[in-house]
Order: C-alpha cells, then structure tokens, then sequence
C-alpha cells in the first residue's frame, strides 16, 4: 500500500477516478481495512475464548486478559452507556444501572418447557449425595481457579476436604431434594466485556457476561447433573 501511495502522491494527488494511481492506492486501502478488521475481530474471539478458559484455571492470568481486552476500548467511560434511553457517563452510576440489567436479565420468568417430571422426580427418589463423592471431586479440582463473591476457592477445601465432605453432601443432598438454592451462593461477580466488531460501544446489549460464581454452586451444579444422568439411565 505504501508503494501505491507514493506513486498516487508522485501524480500530485489525482482524485479523478479516471486516474490509476488514485484507483489503485484506494483500492488497496479498502483491502487492507477490511484485513485488518477481520483480523482484529479473530483476534477479539481468540482472547474472548482464552477468558473463558483462564476462570476456570487461572486466577490471576483471568485478570490480566480482562485487563488486556478492556485496553482494547479506552473510550467507553467518556462515551458513556445507554441505559434505556438515557445516556450514563459516571462510573459509580454505571455500575448501579449494570446490576439492574442483569437483575432484570436474570430474574427467572415462567416457562412452558419446565421440567416439572424431573423437579417430582428429584423430591421423591433421589438418593443421598455421597460424601465420598465429594472428597472426590474436590480432590481433582482445579487450583488457581478465579474465586466467587465469597473469595473462596478450591483451595480451602482441599486443605480441609475429610472434614467438610460429609457437612457439603448433606447440604448438597438437601438442596436437590428442595429444588432451592441459599441467596448467598447465587452471588456472583459479572464482568462485561464488548463483543466487538461494527456493534455499538452504548449499548448494553452488545456486551458479553463472564461471570464468577461461588464454587459451591459449581459443586452442586455437577452432583445435580450426574444425579440427573443417572437416575434416566436406571429408567
């Protein structure tokens, strides 16, 4: 492209679409654009997918991706959000209209498609969580991962595993037998992040959610899972 531009400024400049130079460099230069937005996008979903990976790994290698993929965008605070017609520019204001996003985003609504067979099935037949289980699954779970609202991670219960086993099988047994989840696990810590590309930096809807959940509630998840699993394929 700088050859083409060379020759396009030697020709003083031209702006005739008659004129090759002028046509040429033009040209190229729409090419190289679009090569280069298409490779800034691939790079945006790489990183995106890398985040995603490192919550679950690595802690501290979680924030420096974050750090590094909200670099990309250094003017969304002076931009601000639209926020259902009205445009936010403080921090702290934006951080309170988040949490009403998501609170509306997340409250659960009533659907059709509700599985009320399993939630019978799960008041009536299922056994108890197994402490050994437990141990178990704490045992291979992974170290460094990035911690939830309660700041804890696996860490803490590795150390104390033989102990906790028994207390968290039978808070895991209950909580499937009564279809309920404690507040304080469905605490999380939710990071936006803008799903680049041509869509708009003021808008809500164009942000992805990463979120940091309690590990207990990533435990339960799984018990409920293999309880699930197993329980269709004795029926």
């Amino acid at each position: 492209m700088n050859r083409l531009k060379t020759a396009w400024c030697a020709d003083d400049r031209p702006r005739q679409t008659l004129c090759m130079s002028y046509v040429n460099y033009k040209t190229d230069k729409r090419q190289f654009r679009r090569l280069h937005r298409n490779s800034v996008n691939q790079y945006l979903v790489k990183l995106d997918q890398e985040i995603d990976r490192k919550a679950e790994e690595d802690s501290k290698g979680f924030w420096c991706l974050v750090k590094r993929r909200r670099n990309t965008k250094k003017n969304l605070v002076g931009a601000g959000l639209n926020f259902d017609g009205s445009v936010v520019r403080d921090q702290s204001v934006i951080t309170g209209k988040w949490a009403e996003y998501f609170q509306e985003l997340y409250t659960p609504m009533t659907d059709e498609r509700f599985d009320n067979a399993w939630k019978e099935t799960a008041e009536t037949e299922v056994s108890n969580v197994n402490p050994e289980c437990v141990s178990n699954a704490i045992a291979v779970a992974p170290t460094g991962k990035a911690a939830g609202d309660d700041r804890i991670q696996h860490e803490h219960l590795k150390c104390a595993k033989e102990v906790l086993s028994p207390i968290l099988a039978n808070l895991f047994t209950q909580m499937l037998r009564q279809g309920y989840i404690p507040a304080s696990m469905k605490r999380g810590i939710i990071i936006t992040l803008h799903k680049g590309g041509k869509t708009r930096e003021d808008n809500p809807d164009n942000y992805r959610a990463v979120t940091l959940i309690s590990i207990f509630l990533s435990y339960s998840s799984t018990f409920c899972w293999l309880v699930h699993v197993i329980t269709f394929c004795v029926t």
